[in-house]
């Protein structure tokens, strides 16, 4: 079975697919195969158990609706990208970037 992986290998993906064929894994985890359409939401949630943090809020900072969460998701992905701006503003880039882990495992953990 060949796998959907955002960034090139197989991985595991989380949640259900909309439709279509899948395998359920015994960690809980699902298999999605070729042909499936790839879910933005999928690929967040693999980053953030793969504890790949950095890619997790590169991704979800694109979402077009993230609630009340947006804030805090919006400055981590500035704190990645921009972290001496933000020591500037008077801001420290590891609070800002835990804060934003904070809101995604509150959000889609």
């Amino acid at each position: 079975m060949k796998l959907f992986d955002p960034r090139g290998a197989a991985s595991l993906m989380g949640s259900l697919p909309a439709g279509g064929t899948f395998q359920r894994l015994a960690n809980g985890a699902v298999r999605r195969e070729i042909g499936e359409p790839p879910r933005k939401l999928d690929a967040v949630q693999a980053a953030m158990r793969a504890d790949d943090w950095p890619l997790a809020i590169r991704l979800a900072a694109k979402f077009p609706r993230l609630g009340d969460e947006s804030k805090d998701i919006m400055r981590a992905h500035e704190a990645l990208t921009r972290p001496d701006f933000q020591r500037q503003l008077g801001r420290d880039p590891a609070v800002l970037i835990e804060d934003g882990k904070a809101a995604l495992q509150r959000k889609y953990g």
